[in-house]
């Protein structure tokens, strides 16, 4: 998984499920450049007046440009 996918997963925003799905990820996404398909990730951001960091003020979770 690519750094700023990994909040959702080990940090601050750590959701439980997330650590459930990884193994089949990777070997997913193995298989797909294996095979010569496209691997999209996605990820959100938020812009520096985003209610949502106030409460994580003290880490660089889902800024803009991180």
């Amino acid at each position: 998984m690519r750094p700023p996918l990994k909040d959702f997963a080990y940090r601050k925003l750590k959701y439980k499920k997330a650590l459930k799905i990884i193994p089949n990820l990777k070997r997913l996404i193995e298989e797909f450049r294996r095979s010569g398909l496209p691997v999209v990730y996605v990820n959100d951001s938020h812009l520096p007046v985003d209610p949502f960091l106030k409460k994580y003020e003290d880490d660089e979770v889902c800024r803009q440009g991180a």
